[in-house]
């Protein structure tokens, strides 16, 4: 009889709330990293919030170095091996024909508007690589023992390191004019990431055990940090407050905040890390150095950008939804052009058994438009709280196009999604908003009271459709 009553009070309160029941788990929000491990020969996806590692991808013999493309979309390895640059796609997993160099690559960065790769080897030589046909263009002549290599925001100028004579130097781009070396306090530099929204960058001293913050405006370097044995390259946030530090001989990645200077406990990875980007997908930007690449310019970036195929900028908007005391809205913005065809509505739905649809605003514009292919979508969440309602605590949001899926905990929550690899068409777009709810259930005569937690979701489904 208290099984029957307890199951009846879970079934009116899910009614009334109009949702289904979603299964749950604790899932962790970005940061998102991928590290190159040269003992393996592979590239790896590493969870900075939890730790937790991913799937290892083969990329190589010797892979040394690591680049994110800003949509977030690619990423490319530079293996020493094989004289290869060996591109990735990092939503399918995918292993892209290798882009043959005429020496050694040894670091890696990309241009903030994902046109240009340029690529470093310790025999003195520059390679810009055009992504969209990845052709290698015309040698640069740099310094030999250059060893790292990132952009600044504005791609005018790339900043390489020299593990012979530590120095830092500017360069200019596309022409490759050498500016004037700066000094290193440490020895043997290898990593190299610039934080973002700032002149300075950060640089890691291989024997050392070191990070270096270095004003490029005045071209001064500042006190050494002490991280872990054997750093070989750094990214940084996309908010500048922490440097992420491998190490080749622990295997390990170290947070360093960057306002206090002060190295967290690193957590394990394994094998021997040679490299570190961040994915602007993440909400992270990435770094370049030892081998490091950079995306978004200066290695870093708070948002990833509309990628390469970024024209006018169209936003849909759902119709409101409601679930309990919260009224979620889903937008939904990416380059646009107009299509002939009839594109889909917006549509709210309630819980994983269906649930009802309203259409969204502005169903005949959207109708007329479509995503331009290999570009970003950025998809955010918002909600409001409604008055006199049941009152419910957030669990998780996930955002899922494809195979891609994006997590977050709180509201108003973006993520970034790639169209790229889907094919032309009309895509689902499927956001689901996690809630649990506590529910007091009594017994005849109220003589036993048991309290129920139920997980209660609403889904919002929207269609993406690609030129």
């Amino acid at each position: 009889m208290r099984r029957t009553l307890i199951h009846a009070a879970a079934v009116i309160a899910l009614a009334a709330l109009g949702s289904g029941v979603f299964a749950t788990a604790a899932l962790a929000s970005d940061p998102i990293a991928y590290v190159t491990n040269e003992q393996s020969g592979t590239l790896v996806q590493v969870n900075l919030a939890t730790g937790a590692v991913g799937t290892a991808i083969q990329v190589g013999s010797k892979p040394v170095a690591v680049a994110i493309t800003p949509n977030g979309a690619t990423a490319y390895v530079a293996d020493y091996g094989s004289s290869d640059v060996v591109p990735v796609d990092l939503v399918t997993g995918a292993v892209g024909k290798p882009i043959a160099l005429a020496h050694r690559p040894n670091a890696i960065a990309i241009s903030a508007n994902g046109a240009t790769a340029y690529v470093v080897s310790d025999a003195g030589a520059l390679w810009p690589i055009d992504l969209s046909t990845q052709s290698v263009g015309k040698r640069i002549q740099i310094p030999t023992n250059s060893d790292a290599i990132a952009i600044s925001a504005s791609g005018s100028a790339a900043y390489i390191t020299n593990a012979a004579d530590a120095t830092v130097t500017p360069i200019s781009l596309p022409g490759g004019g050498l500016g004037q070396p700066i000094n290193l306090p440490a020895p043997t530099p290898d990593g190299i990431a610039i934080a973002p929204g700032s002149s300075t960058a950060y640089v890691t001293g291989d024997s050392g055990g070191t990070l270096t913050p270095v004003d490029l405006a005045s071209g001064t370097a500042a006190t050494a940090i002490s991280v872990s044995s054997q750093p070989t390259d750094v990214a940084i946030s996309s908010d500048a407050t922490t440097a992420y530090v491998t190490s080749f001989n622990s295997g390990t990645i170290t947070p360093v905040a960057l306002a206090t200077g002060v190295a967290s406990t690193p957590f394990a990875v394994g094998g021997e890390l040679s490299s570190i980007a961040l994915s602007p997908l993440s909400g992270s930007g990435s770094s370049s150095g030892s081998g490091g690449g950079a995306t978004a310019g200066s290695g870093s970036g708070s948002s990833p950008g509309f990628g390469p195929d970024a024209g006018p900028i169209g936003t849909t908007a759902s119709s409101p939804v409601a679930l309990g005391d919260q009224q979620l809205t889903l937008l939904v913005s990416g380059p646009m052009r107009t299509s002939g065809g009839g594109g889909g509505g917006s549509r709210g739905g309630g819980g994983s058994a269906g649930g009802s649809t309203s259409r969204g605003r502005s169903t005949a514009r959207r109708a007329l438009a479509c995503y331009l292919p290999r570009s970003v979508i950025r998809v955010r969440m918002t909600r409001r709280i409604l008055p006199r309602r049941t009152r419910l605590k957030l669990r998780l949001v996930t955002f899922r196009l494809g195979r891609q899926l994006r997590r977050a905990k709180r509201l108003p929550a973006t993520a970034w999604l790639s169209v790229r690899g889907l094919r032309r068409g009309r895509h689902l777009l499927i956001v689901r908003a996690l809630y649990r709810e506590r529910f007091v259930v009594r017994t005849k005569h109220d003589r036993l009271r048991r309290i129920l937690a139920v997980t209660v979701g609403r889904r919002l489904v929207e269609h993406i459709k690609v030129c």
